[in-house]
């Protein structure tokens, strides 16, 4: 493990934990029976444009392909749906076949599951833990991101992200901040 501590003016604005370790393409040993996300066919889901809903840009929308399931981004149209869920296909920009750190940044890339409530603003990761569960396999991935609750201005935030193999290569919960 490695920890990194970035400061400024003497004050620790960010800390990073890494934990690494070997990564394998072999079959799990035990499964939740959990199944990847039901999505319509990645052609018929729109690519998310580098500037969102509330006009800030979103540089990383230039190198990662995401394209939303619009039954779960009515937010999108000015109709949110109440579920706290947001599902869509994504790769890298450049089509090439995800790595681990690619894995990285999707964990964190969905659009905020505050959007489907109908609260359009920021919303600052406080603290994010992404586990990587294997090599994905090649192809589009599957990533469902969803929330369990809302309070205080604080909210969880649980994405998977599963290859084209059906397998669940990486998990991310985050804590998260929302202002009415």
């Amino acid at each position: 493990s490695s920890r990194v501590r970035i400061a400024q003016e003497g004050a620790v604005r960010a800390e990073v934990l890494v934990s690494a370790g070997a990564l394998s393409d072999a079959e799990p040993y035990w499964t939740s029976g959990r199944v990847p996300p039901a999505l319509p066919p990645v052609e018929d889901c729109p690519r998310t444009p580098s500037i969102g809903p509330t006009g800030v840009k979103v540089g990383y929308f230039d190198h990662v392909d995401l394209r939303m399931d619009m039954a779960y981004a009515q937010w999108a149209l000015g109709k949110p749906a109440g579920r706290a869920e947001v599902r869509g296909w994504m790769r890298r920009d450049d089509g090439a076949d995800a790595s681990p750190l690619d894995l990285l940044v999707f964990a964190d890339a969905m659009p905020p599951v505050t959007f489907d409530l109908g609260l359009m603003g920021w919303v600052p990761t406080l603290e994010l833990t992404v586990l990587l569960r294997g090599i994905a396999a090649p192809g589009w991935l599957r990533v469902v991101q969803r929330a369990t609750v809302l309070r205080d201005g604080w909210l969880d935030e649980e994405c998977e992200i599963w290859d084209s193999a059906d397998n669940l290569v990486a998990q991310a919960r985050q804590l998260a901040g929302y202002r009415l």
